[in-house]
């Protein structure tokens, strides 16, 4: 039984995910107030033991302001249940050895000090910092609690971070904190490998959700490295034949591409200027932010003469008819608010737009069209519903409901930090390949063991 500490959790995709495999959480780490109530109802967490502190030297007033309400935001939690660490940083040595043995620590550390929607400053940034931080405590845990794994995960930026924060992690690990490793080229690539000391071995690799299941194109950086115990590239690299294999592009997904018609008539919603600007690319990137209106997700609908539209507003899939039988419906996705170079349109029978998480900016909402007709050649014109928090989690691989819980003041939570939380969070069938694998490694190398 695999024993797991999570670190800046979120919502806890590392929990959906390995749960079912008969990993056993021993704690978590998060101090965001939404992921804080998402913890105590999903995974039976207590409240935040240690929150960042209002009264901090070197923060403004406007940051202070935020970690009082976050303060307030979780006080009605109950304190018992799995340790919510909050800020890793504060995390104690005293507080490791009552956990026990340890085998994986798992965690995705901010990334917008590395994503190329953010400034890019890197380890430059604190939440950038927070990366060493988290390899600072695989190697207390490595001593205090047998620590055999990581399992850590990036947007893809992290690559080509010019603080070169990818090669201090690598550094880190590998037992070389003061000397970066270095790219052999400009940027680091896609997929490696790093041998350190003490038989410490350290695999990343990009993985693109498109290719586990769910119908989303999300692209990033997961790395696993192991203190001595089996190889991390047995846990991330497989056979092109096993499930999993990420490749490039799918050609079977570019034969059932197309684009619309002369359905759109010329009109412009959201950033489509006319049926020649839908691309036969997979779906752009969904965003989640805080904000609401024009930024909030959003389904297009295309309406024929004699459709019937029942539901709108509700309907997860919502149902149309046309003299009594279910119209024809083709589904297409757009981000909104970026320039005409920025903007990634695409079209695609079966895939839907992928999660993206944001902080500011026009674009940080999911948006995505339908069209839809009684035959396949009929016009029709585009009409917008939100994206639903259950069509979000979906394209993550969550459970449905699974961000349905209650939040400020006892209610369900509202739709915006339901949004936020899934654009931050990890693919879930991403991690469940990963521990996958790691539990058949992790088998192979307690029989060695044994053996010996």
């Amino acid at each position: 039984m695999m024993r797991v500490l999570s670190t800046f959790s979120g919502i806890s995709a590392a929990s959906a995910a390995w749960k079912p495999l008969g990993f056993t959480f021993v704690g978590f780490a998060d101090i965001d107030p939404f992921a804080a109530h998402a913890l105590h109802h999903r995974c039976g967490a207590g409240r935040p033991i240690y929150m960042p502190s209002p009264d901090d030297e070197g923060i403004d007033d406007m940051e202070a302001r935020s970690r009082r309400n976050a303060i307030r935001a979780i006080s009605k939690l109950p304190v018992d249940g799995i340790p919510n660490f909050g800020d890793i940083s504060q995390i104690s040595d005293a507080d490791l050895r009552k956990l026990g043995r340890v085998d994986v620590l798992e965690g995705g550390s901010p990334c917008q000090s590395f994503s190329v929607a953010g400034r890019r400053l890197g380890l430059d940034d604190a939440r950038g910092n927070l990366m060493l931080v988290f390899c600072e405590l695989a190697e207390r845990m490595r001593e205090i609690n047998g620590l055999k794994y990581v399992v850590w995960e990036n947007v893809k930026g992290v690559y080509s971070d010019k603080s070169d924060g990818f090669g201090c992690l690598l550094a880190s690990l590998a037992e070389d904190p003061g000397n970066a490793l270095q790219p052999a080229g400009k940027k680091w690539p896609d997929s490696g490998y790093v041998a350190g000391i003490e038989q410490r071995k350290i695999a990343w690799r990009t993985l693109d959700a498109q290719y586990f299941g769910v119908p989303q194109r999300r692209k990033r950086c997961f790395l696993v490295a192991s203190f001595g115990s089996g190889c991390p590239g047995e846990i991330l690299f497989e056979p092109e034949s096993l499930r999993g294999d990420s490749h490039a592009s799918d050609p079977s997904r570019e034969a059932t591409a197309g684009r619309p018609g002369a359905g759109s008539q010329g009109k412009s919603v959201y950033g489509i200027i006319d049926d020649e600007s839908v691309s036969t690319d997979l779906m752009p990137t969904i965003t989640a932010g805080k904000s609401s209106g024009g930024m909030a997700p959003a389904v297009c609908y295309g309406f024929q003469s004699g459709v019937t539209y029942a539901n709108f507003s509700k309907d997860v899939s919502p149902t149309f008819v046309t003299s009594g039988e279910p119209a024809v419906a083709f589904a297409a996705a757009f981000s909104a608010g970026n320039s005409d170079k920025a903007r990634g349109i695409g079209y695609e029978e079966e895939i839907a737009p992928t999660l993206r998480a944001g902080e500011s900016g026009s674009n940080q909402r999911p948006t995505a069209l339908i069209k839809l007709s009684a035959n396949d050649n009929a016009s029709a014109e585009w009409v917008i519903r939100r994206l639903t928090p259950v069509e979000c989690e979906r394209l993550q691989g969550f459970p449905d409901g699974w961000t349905s819980v209650p939040y400020r003041g006892g209610n369900l939570a509202a739709d915006g930090p339901r949004y936020k939380a899934l654009g931050n969070s990890m693919a879930v069938p991403c991690m469940r390949f990963i521990g996958e694998q790691l539990k058949a490694v992790a088998s192979v190398d307690v029989n060695v063991d044994q053996a010996a």
